[in-house]
């Protein structure tokens, strides 16, 4: 019985892995890029290829909003950085965290700081890396991992909703066949998707800072135990 659980264990922690690869969270904004183009292509009469149907018809679908919410994060990502100027704005926050949690005068991390111009982000870089290999940090890790999930998808489907807005914008401006007549209901809609859109942006920013405040507390915490206990010994 202890070999079939530990067969089951490392079935089950393959399957993790499998997902941390194929990030599920694109799918989300994916989906709804891909509801964009489908609305485009159901009011220019396009069809859609026939061919497939059944299991092959659900796999194409899977990749096609997979692809799709790939490229909603990137463009997402950028379109964040363009409006909310994220990579400045990491600088300084994580710049200010380091200080406040006194992670600034640490002897390993303040050579870093020392170092232009990439110095601070090769720090960001080996707190991630000391995360990733201290074992007992694991808690902290997945909580890391679960606030970059968060931010991507947020920047994903922001970008899905502009896509979303285009669609609707050429569907009223009579560009689209079938196109609706005037109404106040499709400002209405715009201007609702227009603040979800900025308060996707803004969320994927708090979940970025969320990050990084975990990240270096947990980093601080560890350092200090580790002191604590060298002390003791002492």
């Amino acid at each position: 019985m202890k070999e079939l659980g530990e067969a089951i264990r490392v079935i089950f922690a393959k399957i993790g892995d499998f997902f941390d690869i194929l990030d599920l969270s694109f799918l989300i904004s994916g989906a709804a890029a891909s509801g964009a183009l489908w609305f485009l292509t159901y009011h220019y009469h396009l069809a859609w290829p026939v061919m497939l149907s059944g299991t092959s018809l659900l796999v194409s679908l899977f990749f096609i909003c997979y692809l799709s919410g790939l490229i909603c994060f990137a463009l997402g990502r950028w379109l964040r950085g363009l409006l909310l100027g994220s990579q400045k704005g990491f600088v300084t926050i994580f710049r200010a965290v380091l200080e406040a949690h006194g992670l600034d005068e640490f002897p390993l991390y303040k050579p870093y700081l020392e170092r232009n111009p990439r110095g601070l982000h090769s720090l960001y870089v080996r707190l991630w890396a000391e995360l990733r290999e201290t074992p007992e940090l694991a808690p902290s890790m997945a909580l890391c991992k679960r606030y970059w999930v968060m931010a991507a998808t947020y920047d994903g489907v922001a970008f899905a909703l502009l896509i979303w807005m285009g669609s609707i914008i050429l569907w009223k401006s009579g560009l689209l066949p079938d196109a609706p007549p005037t109404h106040q209901a499709f400002g209405l809609m715009l201007l609702v998707m227009g603040f979800a859109l900025y308060g996707c942006l803004r969320e994927a920013a708090r979940y970025k800072l969320n990050q990084i405040e975990e990240l270096v507390a947990t980093l601080a915490m560890h350092h200090d135990r580790v002191g604590s206990t060298l002390q003791g010994e002492h």
